[in-house]
């Protein structure tokens, strides 16, 4: 009986976390995490100049990480 318990709580809990966890938005643009040194003005230079395997401005954008 505190098996069937269990299983029913832990069913009930497994779905309630996916209607009430919100979605993810990404966006149209995809988003590339990098540096705010060197490298990362090296990538975004890449984006914009759409250097990155076909890929130009209108579908990538550069997310700047301040690491230090």
């Amino acid at each position: 009986m505190n098996r069937i318990l269990l299983i029913t709580f832990i069913i009930g809990l497994i779905i309630s976390i996916a209607f009430i966890l919100p979605e993810e938005n990404l966006g149209e643009k995809i988003k590339i995490g990098v540096s705010d040194d060197t490298s990362g003005f090296v990538v975004d230079y890449m984006i914009r100049h759409g250097n990155l395997s076909g890929l130009g401005e209108d579908e990538m954008e550069a997310y700047f990480i301040k690491d230090c």
